[in-house]
This record gives C-alpha cells, sequence and structure tokens, in this order.
C-alpha cells in the first residue's frame, strides 16, 4: 500500500502547481451535473454522466464545496486505484518488479494530466484496477471452488457499470471483461455466477433510473438528441477521410503532442525517441511472449483488441476526436507491461537476456519521469477553453465566485448584459447559477432565491433546474473552440 500512496503524489503536486482557472466542461462536469443531479435531474442529454456526478454529490456533502475540490476527488480516486492495482501486482509479482510496474503505470502522462482536469476524462483508468483485481479474485475463487463466487461476480458487473456511469469510455472495456469473467468460471458452474454478473451490472443503473424525477430524461434528449453512454458523440462518420484523420489525432496524442480537445499535453504517452522506444520495446516483448508462452497469448489478444475497438470506435464517432475519448488504447497498453515483468524468467533462460529485458521495461518509467518535469512546468500556464464570463472577473475563479455569492446574497439579480467579456456577449447562467446554489447548498448556507436578467426581456426571473428549459432561461454559452 506505501508505494501506492507515494505514488500519488506527483499527482497531487499537478494539483498544487496547476494554474487557477476553470473551463467549460469543468463546469459541467463538476459543478452543473452535480447540481442538477442534486435536485434528481440532468441538465440535458450530453450531461449524463451520473456516476460521476454522484461521487462528486456525496464528496460535497461530505467535504463541502469548491471549484477545487472535484481535483481533489480524483487524486483520491487514484490513489484507491493504485492501492488496487498494488494489490493485484504484488499476488503475482515480487516486491521489487511490482513496484517497477506500478511506477511505469501511476507515471503515466495521459493519466496524470486527465487526472487533473475536474471532468470524468480518463476515469476509465481508475476504475479499471478494482474491476481486475475482482476478476482476480474471481478467477481464484472459481478455481478454489469458494462459495463467494457468486457475490464477486456481482461486485465486477457493479464496478464496470458504475465506471460506464462515471465514463462512457468504460464502455470498451466491459466486454472483454465479461469474456475474461465467463472463461475464469468452472464448467458446470458458471449459471448463478453469471446471473448475479448480470445482475450486479444492472443494479446500479436500475437505481438512478428509479432515482431520477424524470427517467426517460437520462436515455434520451429530444432537443439535443442525446443521453447515457453517449460519451460525447453525436452518431457516427461515415467519411473514411474523417475517420482516418481522427486516428492521425489520436496517434499524434500518444507519439508526438497532445494537441485535441481537452489534451493539450506537451510531454505525452510515447513522445520523443525515448517514448516511442519504449512503446516499440513493450509491443515487441509482448509478441515474443505471445510466441514463446501460451498463457500469454489471451492477455496480448485482449489488449491488442481493446486497443484497435477503442481507436476504431472513437474515431468513427461524430465529435472532436482525440485520446481523451480513447483511454482504453492506454489501459490495454498497460496491460501488457505487468504481464512482461511476470513472464521475464520464463522469457531469458541467461541472465544477459533477462538484464536486457528488465532494461527495456525500464525505458517505460525513465521516459515518463522526464516526462513529469515537462509536465509540471505545463501545470503553471494557463490553458485554452477557461471561462471568462462570470469566472474571469476576480484574480481566481474560487474569489470570483464568492463575489456572486455574496452579490446574491445581497438580493441584487445577476445581469449578463453588465459583463465584459472578450468576443460575443453570452449569459451562461446555467454555470454561475449552479456554482452559487452549489455553494450554498452544500457548505450550509441557508438557501435563497437567486434571481437573473433575461437580456431579451429585461425581466428579473428566479432559477431553478425544475423549469429551466420549459421557461426558456437563457442558458447560452460562450464555449471557446479548441486550437487547430
Amino acid at each position: 500500500m506505501a508505494p501506492a500512496i507515494v505514488l500519488t503524489l506527483p499527482a497531487a503536486l499537478l494539483v498544487l502547481e496547476q494554474a487557477e482557472q476553470i473551463r467549460y466542461e469543468e463546469l459541467n462536469e463538476a459543478v452543473r451535473g452535480p447540481f442538477w443531479l442534486e435536485h434528481r435531474l440532468v441538465f440535458d442529454g450530453v450531461s449524463t454522466n451520473v456516476g460521476w456526478y454522484g461521487l462528486l454529490v456525496l464528496v460535497y456533502r461530505v467535504f463541502g464545496f469548491g471549484l477545487g475540490t472535484a481535483r481533489w476527488a480524483r487524486v483520491a480516486l487514484l490513489a484507491l486505484g493504485l492501492i488496487a492495482l498494488s494489490a493485484l501486482l504484488h499476488r503475482h509479482l515480487r516486491r521489487g518488479p511490482a513496484v517497477l510496474a506500478l511506477l511505469a503505470i501511476a507515471l503515466s502522462p495521459t493519466l496524470l494530466y486527465l487526472n487533473r482536469i475536474t471532468t470524468s476524462y480518463g476515469t476509465d483508468l481508475l476504475i479499471l484496477p478494482f474491476c481486475l483485481l475482482l476478476l482476480d479474485d474471481l478467477r481464484r475463487r472459481a478455481r478454489e471452488r469458494v462459495a463467494r463466487v457468486v457475490p464477486t461476480a456481482a461486485a465486477l458487473g457493479a464496478v464496470a457499470m458504475i465506471g460506464a456511469m462515471v465514463f462512457p469510455a468504460m464502455v470498451i472495456s466491459i466486454p472483454f471483461l465479461a469474456a475474461w469473467a465467463g472463461a475464469a468460471l468452472p464448467r458446470g458452474g458458471r449459471l448463478r455466477p453469471a446471473l448475479a454478473g448480470a445482475g450486479g451490472f444492472v443494479l446500479p443503473l436500475a437505481l438512478a433510473t428509479v432515482a431520477m424525477r424524470d427517467p426517460r430524461s437520462l436515455y434520451w434528449d429530444p432537443i439535443d438528441h442525446a443521453g447515457i453512454f453517449r460519451g460525447g458523440a453525436g452518431g457516427w462518420v461515415t467519411d473514411p477521410s474523417i475517420v482516418s484523420a481522427n486516428l492521425s489525432t489520436l496517434v499524434d496524442d500518444l507519439f508526438r503532442r497532445g494537441s485535441s480537445y481537452y489534451f493539450e499535453l506537451r510531454a505525452v504517452e510515447f513522445g520523443g525517441w525515448l517514448g516511442r522506444a519504449s512503446f516499440a520495446g513493450v509491443v515487441t516483448l509482448a509478441a515474443v511472449a505471445a510466441w514463446k508462452v501460451r498463457s500469454a497469448r489471451p492477455v496480448v489478444a485482449t489488449a491488442a483488441a481493446a486497443a484497435l475497438l477503442a481507436a476504431l470506435a472513437t474515431s468513427a464517432a461524430a465529435g472532436p476526436p482525440g485520446l481523451r475519448r480513447a483511454t482504453a488504447v492506454v489501459a490495454a497498453f498497460y496491460l501488457m507491461v505487468p504481464m512482461i515483468w511476470v513472464l521475464v524468467p520464463r522469457l531469458a533462460a541467461r541472465p544477459a537476456s533477462r538484464a536486457t529485458i528488465v532494461g527495456l521495461l525500464l525505458l517505460l518509467p525513465i521516459h515518463h519521469l522526464l516526462a513529469y518535469g515537462e509536465h509540471l512546468k505545463q501545470a503553471r500556464t494557463a490553458i485554452w477553453g477557461r471561462e471568462r464570463v462570470w469566472f474571469g472577473i476576480d484574480r481566481s475563479p474560487e474569489a470570483a465566485l464568492e463575489h456572486w455569492v455574496s452579490h446574491t446574497a445581497e438580493g441584487r439579480p445577476l445581469d449578463c448584459r453588465t459583463l465584459r467579456t472578450p468576443g460575443k456577449q453570452a449569459c451562461g447562467y446555467d454555470y454561475i447559477y449552479a456554482a452559487i446554489g452549489g455553494f450554498r447548498r452544500w457548505n450550509g448556507e441557508p438557501p435563497i432565491d437567486i434571481r437573473a436578467v433575461d437580456p431579451r426581456t429585461g425581466e428579473a426571473i428566479v432559477l431553478s433546474p425544475f423549469d429551466w428549459r420549459s421557461r426558456a432561461t437563457p442558458a447560452v454559452r460562450n464555449r471557446p473552440r479548441a486550437p487547430s
């Protein structure tokens, strides 16, 4: 457990060093979504990551609300994920190799970058360790004919569904988890665990459905034509040239420079000659392992199939392409790293050959350590897409929020006409209303009516999540375009 806690510190340092700003998607995912869910609603069909919103509601109720609280919730979730992964690695590896494999994964540039954004992006990478640990438990208990196979199968199904409700990219991993779970069960005794797994899988979604005031809104929004598990995609792309361009963007995010939507990272997963050499080394060793060791073939096949499915499915989905929606590719790669560590004795009989394999494996954490320095410098720099309408009026977003909380507490309405924003004038009342309402609700402040001036009529109306759309409350958003 100790190495896992220590390896959470790089992520915590990035959060501490991060430039003070709030971005539009962060307001959607860490403020507006949880506030609407607190009222058992979803804002629209795009804002349906109710697993993530529910987790944040719980955090806000216990620890209070701040614009940066969700970042620390992600750091805590990362710590728990690394603890689960550490427990799994120590089952199959000696302490030294287990810590080195954990180091390579914990310092993943993709994981660290997405973990300092208060959206649900990349949370599948934090939840998969729990699934893999439960899958390993299931395999061991099924082999030993332990009676706890049924509850373990139910827990695995529930965690997989919760992961998909937190971040839809988790859906890509679910068929592979189900296949491995089915293969782990003994013949003649699969029915009860399979039913338990299916029941556990359906239960979280059923509970969320029952809890919603309007369950239909969770599955389909007739205005946005979207619903749960949408994953930011608005349909499918049929033009091969667009799919090819999307794939190229994904490759750039992995090997050159992150420049896609909400993935502006200079030192990427396999960037530079060292990163590409580490990638080639792991893939080559995995191929050799599949050729020499029969038990390695299903793991390598799973990793290859999951990476291919994630790359093609996300590139063929409409919407901004990039690594944030294809994190299963990264998960598939790191599935092979511990496997190779486990098989080192079987891949090379001579000490010199083993040293060569270990040297290739060490290229990965060395690259990640070097990339971390660049990442730390970048974290201190403000990046594109920060909200400038309501949260840019003071020295920090938190100070701006305090201003508007005091403003509305004095009985004064919000009026977007008085703001000076770059570009077109926008209101974005949904963002500031959720922030003020959430601040008061989760920090023990008494409820008040929060009013806003409709710029079309000049009338001050009381804002409420219950009739937001039916009253056509102005919620025009000033969304900047991603850099090309």
